[in-house]
């Protein structure tokens, strides 16, 4: 992924209801979702898909452009 062009952009749903939950960079989701940090938020992610799948969370990481955002 192109950092200068692109935001990586993350999507996340319960699990069991389907209900969105938080859609944003990875620093908005992790407060919206109670993580201590980014940091801890992806490595719950990168955790999840070297298991093969994720427990409580849906999540969909897009590459949305800057100008998009800003």
């Amino acid at each position: 992924m192109n950092t200068q062009k692109y935001y990586a952009w993350y999507t996340v749903w319960d699990r069991k209801t389907g209900r969105l939950l938080c859609s944003g960079r990875p620093a908005d989701c992790a407060k919206a979702l109670g993580f201590a940090s980014k940091k801890s938020f992806w490595a719950s992610i990168r955790h999840s898909q070297k298991r093969g799948h994720q427990r409580k969370y849906e999540v969909l990481r897009e590459e949305i452009r800057k100008s998009e955002v800003d």
